[in-house]
């Protein structure tokens, strides 16, 4: 079994490199790509996933009981609008993860979540 990257589960939560299931019948799901040569399509498709999961993160925070959760959505909304909107907002989504990754420490499927976005954004 490879590293966690830093995920904390209790509660018979199962954790596998930066993905967490927890709860009955839930699943985790890794996609880890060799790098290559992206064509527009690729592209176009990375960010297309990176944008569908960051509604998935909002929608995860907005029944979370994380404490800062509104601020939280407010930036990831933002976030996601400027996938959509940006050329090339990698920069922008780096700074968001990063400061995602703190605030969800505590909140380990947040934190799964946060990981695997920052995950897609490097391989862009």
């Amino acid at each position: 079994m490879g590293t966690n990257y830093g995920i904390t589960a209790s509660n018979g939560a199962d954790v596998s490199w930066n993905a967490v299931a927890s709860g009955k019948g839930a699943k985790a799901e890794i996609r880890h790509t060799a790098a290559a040569e992206q064509t527009d399509t690729d592209q176009d498709a990375a960010m297309e996933e990176i944008r569908q999961l960051l509604s998935r993160l909002i929608d995860e925070l907005a029944q979370s009981d994380h404490p800062e959760r509104s601020e939280l959505i407010e930036e990831t909304e933002r976030a996601r609008d400027a996938v959509t909107s940006s050329p090339s907002p990698t920069g922008r989504l780096r700074r968001l993860l990063a400061g995602l990754a703190v605030a969800t420490e505590g909140f380990a499927p947040l934190a799964a979540l946060v990981a695997t976005i920052s995950e897609a954004v490097n391989n862009l």
